[in-house]
């Protein structure tokens, strides 16, 4: 159970998720490729992780997006955060060795306009 399941089932009722991203552990480094089909050449990629699922809040993280690398009819965009931005994330409040936070991607395709791509839940291992 999540506190943001209306949200997660609203990203599902759209269509944009939810995905959760490969877990993060406290400490180190965390990054993921990111597959779209097609050449989205020229199209810019934004991510951020937040304490609530809500535009109008300040992202805790913001991911760092390389690409995309096209090949083979697909686009592949590379998500990372720095070990520090990882840890600077808001401690495990259970201490159930696991903290989740709602992220979203958006796409800026070339010649269109921004919207939420997907979104979903990220997970941080670790007691901070």
């Amino acid at each position: 159970m999540s506190e943001w399941n209306d949200w997660l089932r609203e990203l599902r009722a759209s269509g944009k998720g939810p995905l959760d991203l490969p877990a993060a552990t406290r400490g180190q480094a965390w990054e993921c490729p990111f597959e779209l089909e097609g050449d989205w050449t020229g199209a810019g990629l934004e991510g951020s992780v937040s304490i609530a699922p809500a535009l109008s809040l300040s992202p805790l993280v913001s991911f760092s997006i390389t690409g995309p690398v096209v090949a083979d009819g697909w686009s592949t965009f590379m998500l990372s955060l720095t070990s520090g931005q990882i840890s600077g994330l808001p401690s495990d409040g259970d201490l159930n060795g696991e903290s989740k936070f709602p992220y979203m991607i958006r796409l800026d395709p070339s010649g269109g306009s921004k919207d939420t791509l997907v979104g979903g839940l990220f997970t941080v291992l670790g007691v901070a």
